[in-house]
């Protein structure tokens, strides 16, 4: 995995570009070979995964931890993916992406059945 940057918060680094890297990397190996183990581990990356009429994957626990949060149809397809990490005041802040980075994590959303 490439070194990732670092975003400045107070005190703390925040490694989006990390996260990122690391989602990049699953969906290109599934796209690459589309198989059930490769799938599995896209399941397997989030901490946990929950729906209340939109969803979240938990990507990480602990410092910072990271999410991913988005507005569902009515089919329950992921429409939107916002990606957030907790602060020390145990507030969700969100992170602005490029349209290519939403691409990206609204792809790696729809790879669960919510």
């Amino acid at each position: 995995m490439a070194k990732a940057s670092k975003v400045q918060l107070g005190t703390k680094e925040f490694p989006k570009d990390a996260v990122l890297s690391a989602i990049r990397e699953i969906l290109d190996t599934l796209r690459d070979s589309p198989s059930e183990s490769n799938r599995q581990a896209i399941r397997d990356y989030p901490v946990n995964v929950r729906v209340e009429r939109v969803y979240v994957a938990t990507l990480r626990g602990g410092s910072p931890a990271t999410r991913i949060i988005g507005a569902l149809n009515s089919d329950s397809v992921p429409t939107t993916a916002k990606f957030q990490y907790l602060i020390p005041d145990m507030i969700w802040a969100g992170v602005i992406l490029t349209e290519e980075e939403e691409a990206i994590l609204l792809e790696f959303a729809r790879q669960f059945q919510f």
